[in-house]
């Protein structure tokens, strides 16, 4: 049994094959590809939109929690994020440093750089680190084709 789209693909992939055989009408499929683009719905972004990112990511600065000389003159610091200790960024695998702008995920609690998880966000939804969704899933208008 086929359904409506394995028909529709087969007439298109058909229109195909005579447009490479030299029969070409301009605008032969239009009606055709609007069906589609009915019956496959508006694509979605991969990346979270501008004021996704707004609502859910809350940006602080990293904090110096403690601060000692080893015996060697080396100083270590203990930074953290709104209280989640920090070391380096997963994404771009820099150190924090005092005073930068970090993000901590809301889930997952993983941090990143700014500009860093901003960049990432552009292309996927998830957390780098573990894959934990970040943000909800965009929903698709639904339409009704048999109206």
């Amino acid at each position: 049994m086929y359904t409506d789209l394995d028909l529709l693909l087969a007439r298109l992939e058909g229109r195909d094959e005579q447009r490479v055989e030299g029969a070409r009408d301009a605008g032969e499929g239009y009606d055709d590809f609007l069906l589609l683009s009915d019956v496959l719905g508006q694509a979605v972004p991969a990346g979270a939109s501008a004021t996704e990112l707004a609502e859910t990511l809350t940006v602080a600065r990293v904090e110096c929690e403690r601060r000692r000389v080893t015996k060697s003159g080396k100083v270590k610091s203990k930074l953290s994020v709104v209280g989640v200790r920090c070391v380096d960024c997963a994404i771009c695998l820099a150190r924090f440093k005092v005073d930068q702008f970090a993000v901590v995920l809301p889930e997952c609690l993983h941090i990143f750089h700014d500009h860093c998880i901003r960049s990432w966000f552009r292309l996927s939804r998830v957390c780098p680190v573990c894959r934990a969704p970040t943000f909800p899933e965009p929903q698709a208008p639904q339409r009704d084709l048999l109206q």
